[in-house]
């Protein structure tokens, strides 16, 4: 691990484009003047937090830094000249932590979300009395973010797994990291458990066959079997959490121009170009988000998000992919046991339902090892990163179709039935009328009878 680059920190830009979840509720006005650590916007799953002082500005529409080039609503924050680190942003204390709603409650309002790539808020992953298990398993050799924070953090971590493991209220704690990973020192009912350098091992999944010889299935979360699956970075952001009540405003990323190799802690909201000039990279004409793995082209306004760990600036390498010679030699290479012959097949012809329901496409990890050993370069793995993004689309509108359908429904039915008062006899319908008139006069002591009512002669 002495080759990992140490952990540096980009001074604070001057402006942060801070992403906003599509249920966030803003709780500040254009001009308001807000510090670091505040809430500055609500939201169902993790509540977002200011990474710096500064003044708040209109939302307004950014590209993210992600595998899936999203488009998120952002809060624009000028920041103060003299804030220029990301540190000590702090919010109220984290007292409570006895029962399961306390934990979701603070865990929302921390702000906690995944840092492993998917970017899940960590109240979805929780469940009371489960087993913890912390993915440091980072197997992209040209990320290095999570080996970074191991290298830092290594002979505290079982400390601050053990506060961690007491926080949640889980049964046993496991670390899963490389072969290669600095000494962790002991704590008691923590395990460590090494493993070689696999990518497709580290994937939450894999690593919970390997570890606990369970298989959810793909559309189960490893919650509902017991089982807590945390980044390492998420897992330190909730130490911070717990230990100095600092919620989650930053993260480490690993960027990358040609064999230059940095580890930044960056402030959500700060752009790639930002990091461009802090680094020394002239040439921005080629922005890669993600690991060799897994890597798609974004642009250089785009901002740096929870799901953001990579970002590479070398120039892109040309390769021209001829058509499929179904020669099956990507079959044995899925460690998922998928097929992405047809896979690749049903995504020429647009048969995204067909991929979920047929080929189990949501259990691709996305290894690209299907890539490596295609000999006509095809890239599947780019395809079938396509067919995700264009199902998670289709199941939106699936849901918004249904949402739709049953306010309809309850519509026509509200007008089939009969009105309230429509059977009863006109003697009871005048005791209806002077029961709700003498309801309305106990309510309101102070109106006037004769409001409303025409002047009497």
């Amino acid at each position: 691990m002495s080759d990992i680059p140490a952990i540096i920190s980009l001074p604070m830009p001057k402006m942060l484009a801070v992403p906003l979840t599509a249920t966030a509720k803003v709780q500040t006005h254009n001009g308001q003047i807000i510090t670091a650590g505040q809430t500055i916007a609500l939201a169902e799953d993790a509540d977002i937090c200011s990474p710096a002082d500064g003044v708040a500005g209109e939302p307004q529409y950014f590209s993210l830094a992600t595998a899936n080039a999203e488009t998120a609503l952002c809060l624009p924050i000028m920041t103060h000249p003299s804030n220029n680190t990301t540190a000590n942003n702090k919010t109220d204390s984290t007292s409570a932590f006895n029962t399961p709603d306390s934990v979701i409650a603070t865990l929302k309002k921390f702000g906690i979300v995944g840092l492993g790539g998917a970017g899940v808020a960590a109240k979805r992953k929780y469940r009371p009395n489960a087993r913890l298990l912390i993915n440091a398993l980072e197997s992209d050799e040209t990320i290095a973010c999570d080996r970074a924070l191991l290298a830092d953090v290594a002979p505290h971590l079982a400390a601050k797994c053990a506060a961690i493991a007491a926080f949640l209220g889980v049964t046993d704690t496991i670390i899963a990291v490389r072969q290669d990973a600095p000494s962790i020192a002991a704590a008691n009912g923590i395990q460590v458990r090494r493993f070689d350098p696999d990518y497709a091992l580290g994937a939450e999944r894999m690593l919970i066959k390997n570890i606990y010889q369970l298989s959810p299935p793909p559309n189960i979360p490893p919650a509902d079997y017991g089982i807590l699956c945390f980044n390492l970075g998420t897992c330190l952001a909730m130490a911070d959490m717990i230990l100095t009540q600092t919620p989650m405003t930053t993260r480490v990323i690993t960027v990358r121009h040609d064999n230059i190799i940095l580890n930044i802690r960056t402030p959500f909201g700060a752009s790639l170009t930002d990091i461009a000039a802090f680094a020394n990279i002239a040439d921005i004409s080629c922005i890669k988000v993600g690991g060799i793995e897994s890597q798609t082209l974004t642009l250089p306004h785009a901002v740096v998000c929870a799901k953001t760990n990579g970002i590479d600036f070398s120039p892109a390498e040309t390769k021209i992919a001829m058509p499929c010679i179904r020669c099956g030699e990507c079959l044995p290479a899925c460690p998922q046991n998928l097929s992405p012959l047809n896979l690749f097949a049903l995504w020429q012809d647009k048969e995204i339902t067909r991929m979920q329901n047929d080929e189990a496409l949501q259990s691709c990890i996305l290894c690209r090892r299907c890539d490596d050993v295609c000999p006509s370069d095809i890239p599947l793995a780019a395809a079938f990163a396509d067919a995700r993004q264009q199902w998670r689309v289709l199941e939106d509108e699936q849901q918004t179709a249904t949402a739709r359908r049953t306010r309809y429904d309850n519509h026509v039915l509200r007008l089939s039935e009969p009105p309230r008062f429509a059977k009863l006899h006109p003697a009871a319908l005048a005791a209806e009328a002077r029961h709700r008139a003498e309801k309305f006069k106990k309510n309101n002591p102070n109106k006037n009878d004769n409001a409303g009512n025409l002047p009497q002669h």
